[in-house]
């Protein structure tokens, strides 16, 4: 599996029950095998062998299913198909989430290129992604980066922003943007000044979208 690099920046665990997001909601007061990685993804790890699937329960929110990126409202229990090679997941509407390369190790790799994965919702969400060194003692010195991704959708319209704070230089110095869940069929994107037709862009048999973005980009606007 992929490393995931999203933390919080104010001391919360990497690894969360569902009952610490909501805790108005007293459905996942009781739900002890779901849990939070990071602040995005939810995950329903499969506690029995030689069954099919299980029940889970989705907190309130919108949720894609990271293997098919259906759509799917929260706030109830849900019965998902998991064979052994697919544990149920689930992305928040609206997230972006940062992979790395595979790795057994920090260092491993020399990470050339970040891939975010983005996920459309109409309305407004926040992402947060902490990088350093991964090892050492840099960051007390200012050697690490809080970079902040803004997504705001409507119904012909997605936009994402990034802010950077720090002065980590990481090693790649582009992204790989997969765009997941667009309702819209896209004829413009801009990035910064550059402008890119439906020609340029590059979308998959699921129909998300692929763009190649400087690590520094401030704004990309796709339109309808």
């Amino acid at each position: 599996y992929t490393t995931f690099w999203q933390y919080s920046t104010k001391g919360t665990p990497m690894l969360r029950p569902i009952s610490f997001i909501d805790q108005t909601d007293r459905e996942a007061w009781n739900r002890s095998h779901e849990f939070m990685m990071g602040g995005s993804l939810l995950v329903c790890p499969m506690m029995q062998s030689n069954v099919p699937g299980r029940y889970m329960y989705l907190i309130k929110g919108q949720w894609y299913d990271w293997w098919t990126d259906e759509l799917t409202d929260g706030g109830k229990e849900i019965y998902v198909e998991a064979p052994l090679d697919k544990i149920p997941m689930y992305v928040k509407a609206g997230a972006v989430l940062p992979l790395n390369p595979i790795m057994q190790y920090v260092g491993e790799k020399k990470v050339e290129e970040l891939t975010l994965h983005i996920y459309y919702k109409n309305g407004e969400e926040t992402s947060e992604l902490y990088e350093d060194r991964g090892e050492g003692y840099d960051y007390k010195d200012g050697e690490a980066n809080i970079k902040r991704f803004y997504t705001e959708g409507s119904e012909n319209q997605f936009i994402i922003k990034q802010e950077k704070e720090g002065g980590f230089k990481p090693e790649y110095s582009t992204y790989e943007v997969v765009i997941h869940g667009l309702p819209f069929e896209v004829s413009r994107c801009r990035i910064g000044a550059e402008v890119l037709t439906n020609e340029d862009l590059k979308k998959n048999e699921k129909g998300q979208l692929f763009l190649k973005v400087k690590e520094g980009f401030s704004e990309i606007i796709i339109e309808q």
